[in-house]
C-alpha cells in the first residue's frame, strides 16, 4: 500500500529538518566533552584590547606588614606562633565594569607567581566559536611545567576568590567539600563551566566551546535589590594547589603562559526548531497508522457499476418473442 504523494513529501521535509538541526547542534559543533589536545595551529594576528574586550583576573596573597615595616617586624611575629597576622588576600582584577563581547581573536602572554592564580575576564557571546590554546612553562627557562586552566562564569569567580582566600588562611578544612558529588556542590562552592572546562595537570591545552545561550546571574544593585545581568567569563590559569584531586601539584616557579583565542563565525539553528521537529517526528508516527488504517478499511467500499453481458437474455424476454413466423 503506498502513501500519498502530499504525505511523502511532509515525511521528507520532517526527515531533513531533523538532519539540519543535528548537524548545527551544540552536541556536534561543540567539543565541550573532547579531551585537551596538543596545542598546535594555534595562530592569530589580533591583539588584546585592555578593559575592552579583555581584562585582567588575577588572585594572589601579600604580607603588607612586611612591606610597611620590614623585616624586624617579621620577627617580632614570631613570638606569636608564626601566624598570618598582616597576611591578607589581594585581588589585582581589572575594575572595569564590563567588557564587550568578544568577537575577534587575540594572543597574550602572562607570568603566573608561584602560589597564585591569573587569567582573563571575557565577554563570550552566541554566534561564535571560541578555540582557546594555552602552552606554559617555567619562568626565564625552558623546563616544561604543567598547570591547571578552567573556564568558569563569574559567578563561580567569586566561588574560586572565597576558596583561595581560605586556603591561604588555612581554613580549608573548614571549608572542604571533595566529599560532596560535584551536582551538589552548586551555590557552595566554585565549578567549571558546564562541569567539563577542567584541564589539570597539562604542559599544553587546546578546547573549544560555543553558547547556545547567553549565561545570566542576580545582581544587586539597589537597598537589597536583585537584577538579572548577563554573566562573564574567567579564563583561569591556576598556580596553587585548590584542592581538587585531579589538580596539579604546586609548581614552586614562576609560569610564563602563552594564551591564544581564536573565535569563528558559527551559524545557529533557532532553539524554536527543537519543538517544531518533536512535534513534526509525533505527528508523523501518529498519522502513519492513522492513514494505514483508513486506507485499510476502505477497500472494497467503492461502488462500481455492473452491465449485462451482451450474450445472455433474461426469461421475460424470451416469454416475449413472437414465434409465429416459424409456423
Amino acid at each position: 500500500m503506498r502513501a500519498s504523494p502530499s504525505f511523502r513529501v511532509f515525511a521528507a521535509l520532517s526527515y531533513l529538518l531533523i538532519l539540519l538541526l543535528a548537524a548545527a547542534s551544540p552536541v556536534f559543533s561543540d567539543s565541550l566533552i573532547d579531551g585537551a589536545q596538543a596545542a598546535g595551529g594555534c595562530s592569530t594576528a589580533g591583539s588584546p584590547v585592555w578593559d575592552g574586550n579583555v581584562a585582567n583576573a588575577t588572585l594572589e596573597y601579600t604580607n603588607w606588614e612586611e612591606d610597611y615595616w620590614g623585616e624586624d617586624n617579621e620577627e617580632s611575629n614570631q613570638g606569636n606562633g608564626g601566624g598570618r597576622v598582616g597576611e591578607e588576600y589581594v585581588s589585582s582584577s581589572s575594575t572595569v565594569n564590563r567588557v564587550s563581547p568578544l568577537t575577534e581573536g587575540f594572543h597574550l602572554s602572562k607570568v603566573v607567581a608561584n602560589g597564585t592564580s591569573s587569567g582573563i575576564r571575557i565577554n563570550l557571546t552566541t554566534g561564535y566559536t571560541y578555540t582557546f590554546c594555552i602552552t606554559s612553562s617555567a619562568h626565564n627557562s625552558s623546563n616544561s611545567v604543567a598547570v591547571d586552566v578552567y573556564l568558569m562564569t563569574g559567578t563561580d569567580w567569586r566561588w574560586y576568590e572565597t576558596s583561595y582566600s581560605y586556603a591561604k588562611n588555612g581554613w580549608t578544612e573548614e571549608f572542604d567539600m571533595s566529599d560532596v558529588p560535584p551536582e551538589w556542590r552548586g551555590g557552595f562552592y566554585w565549578r567549571p563551566y558546564r562541569d567539563v572546562h577542567a584541564y589539570e595537570d597539562l604542559e599544553e591545552i587546546t578546547f573549544s566551546t560555543s553558547l547556545d545561550h547567553l549565561e545570566y546571574r542576580t545582581e544587586e544593585y539597589y537597598y537589597g535589590s536583585n537584577m538579572l545581568v548577563y554573566d562573564e567569563f574567567y579564563l583561569i590559569i591556576d598556580g596553587w594547589d585548590n584542592g581538587r584531586d585531579s589538580d596539579a601539584v604546586d609548581p614552586d616557579v614562576d609560569i610564563d603562559v602563552d594564551i591564544t583565542i581564536m573565535v569563528e563565525e558559527r551559524v545557529m539553528v533557532p532553539s524554536w526548531t527543537v519543538t517544531l521537529v518533536c512535534m513534526g517526528v509525533m505527528i508523523t508516527l501518529l498519522a502513519v497508522p492513522l492513514i494505514i488504517h483508513k486506507k485499510y478499511h476502505a477497500v472494497g467500499l467503492e461502488e462500481v457499476g455492473t452491465e449485462p453481458m451482451p450474450a445472455l437474455n433474461t426469461a421475460h424476454e424470451s416469454a416475449e418473442k413472437d414465434y409465429s413466423v416459424l409456423e
